[in-house]
């Protein structure tokens, strides 16, 4: 019985693998995932409120939340990020530069936790509008 699960095992047909299908698909994944990002983080700006005190205005809360979900994404460092954001800028619509350090801050701005909790509060409660068995589950507030 063994030898038959390793016989079956070896006896497994290889399929060339098209690489060229594989690298567009991967191209394609960076891509689309750029354009929810920007379009997401667009929508859900609505439901913060800008916040003005003393000192040099801070950088775009919008842009900060974008740099974040694209940290996430590709997984890498601050260092990182700040080049990809940089390079992915006009797909993202990023209007200022951002430092590795902005990115790190980030996490502790509330503007931009603000846009981080509307984003997933509005996907999670689209989420839930389309199921069925879900409906009494919906939250019944809006985020602030």
């Amino acid at each position: 019985m063994l030898r038959e699960g390793l016989e079956a095992l070896r006896v497994k047909d290889d399929k060339p693998i098209n690489w060229s299908k594989y690298t567009q698909a991967q191209i394609d994944e960076i891509d689309n995932f750029l354009t929810l990002v920007r379009e997401i983080i667009n929508d859900a700006v609505h439901y913060v409120y800008d916040r003005e005190g003393p000192g040099r205005p801070p950088k775009s809360a919008e842009d900060k939340a974008k740099a974040i979900l694209v940290q996430q994404f590709f997984q890498c460092s601050n260092r990182m990020a700040e080049g990809l954001v940089w390079l992915f800028r006009e797909k993202l619509r990023i209007r200022e530069r951002l430092t590795y350090k902005n990115i790190e801050c980030a996490y502790d701005d509330p503007q931009v936790l603000e846009i981080l909790h509307a984003l997933f509060y509005s996907q999670t409660s689209q989420s839930l509008a389309k199921s069925p068995t879900s409906q009494s589950m919906a939250p019944a507030s809006r985020p602030r």
